[in-house]
């Protein structure tokens, strides 16, 4: 029996190790999505902030993002959908995603910065907005041309 629970350990230690390696926050964004899209962006926004003690006790910033957020929200018409469109780790600990947002009208982009802090992983910065054009004609071009 003893020899059976060191050889589960022995095989189960690397799969621990290529666990942690893909640890990157992706289950906050996933949670962050189920809650937007189950009980509103209000809410996402709440649970989001809650992931950061340090976010979490500046409920005046949040509240003021809620109500930004709103009011974009009701000119964009019925929401659709997401999709990640960047994602970048920076170092171990650190990762940024920028998503769109799908609407009727237009896409919001999402930017998320999160951080692995002694915790776990935690929501750092968050920031949306529809002021890419700019961005994506830049993206078009070909090596100058243009």
């Amino acid at each position: 029996m003893k020899k059976m629970y060191i050889f589960v350990l022995l095989l189960a230690s690397p799969l621990m190790g290529l666990a942690q390696k893909q640890d990157n926050g992706q289950a906050v964004l996933s949670r962050f999505f189920q809650i937007y899209e189950s009980e509103g962006h209000a809410a996402a926004i709440r649970f989001g902030f809650s992931t950061n003690k340090w976010m979490g006790s500046n409920t005046q910033a949040m509240e003021d993002l809620i109500v930004k957020l709103d009011q974009n929200v009701a000119l964009l018409g019925e929401y659709i959908g997401y999709e990640e469109i960047a994602s970048r780790m920076v170092g171990s600990r650190f990762r940024a995603v920028t998503c769109f947002v799908y609407y009727d009208r237009q896409p919001l982009r999402f930017s998320f910065q999160l951080y692995r802090n002694a915790q776990g992983w935690a929501l750092w910065n968050f920031r949306f907005d529809s002021d890419y054009d700019d961005e994506v004609e830049e993206g078009m071009k070909l090596d100058g041309a243009g």
